[in-house]
């Protein structure tokens, strides 16, 4: 398992059908991916380690972040992400209570509806963990 690089990358997601790339994609320095509507920070990586999620191209709606990998691709390797999966939902639980959903299954979650209207999920299974940060203008995630 190891930490993400330092890959970031934006992706249009929601309800709207809008695939125009943000105004301000390209004022940060994130050069176009093969998809028409994410930009990446970093182009020479062919994994996207943090996205950043639009709806229209002008709000905000997510911003996901790869937490940790299961390196060897192995059964090994996912029984102890597996582990630090736990521990992160232990942790997330003692600082805002019980999670509002649970999802079991080969990608496992569980989802914190926080101050504000906005949500935390962490997601588990065989490659990586991560998190999910959620804006109000996401709230179709969970609807």
């Amino acid at each position: 398992m190891s930490s993400p690089g330092p890959t970031h990358s934006y992706s249009s997601r929601g309800p709207s059908n809008s695939t125009t790339s943000p105004p301000y994609a390209k004022q940060l320095g994130w050069t176009p991916t093969p998809l028409p509507d994410e930009f990446s920070v970093c182009d020479d990586s062919d994994v996207d380690d943090m996205t950043l999620g639009t709806i229209s191209s002008e709000e905000i709606c997510d911003l996901s972040h790869v937490m940790a990998r299961n390196e060897t691709e192995d059964a090994d390797g996912a029984a102890k992400l597996n582990d630090v999966f736990v521990s992160y939902v232990a942790a997330l639980k003692k600082e805002w209570g019980d999670p509002f959903l649970l999802e079991a299954g080969k990608e496992p979650a569980a989802s914190w509806r926080l101050p504000g209207d906005t949500f935390v999920q962490v997601t588990g299974g065989f490659t990586a963990i991560l998190f999910q940060f959620i804006t109000p203008q996401g709230w179709w995630y969970f609807a």
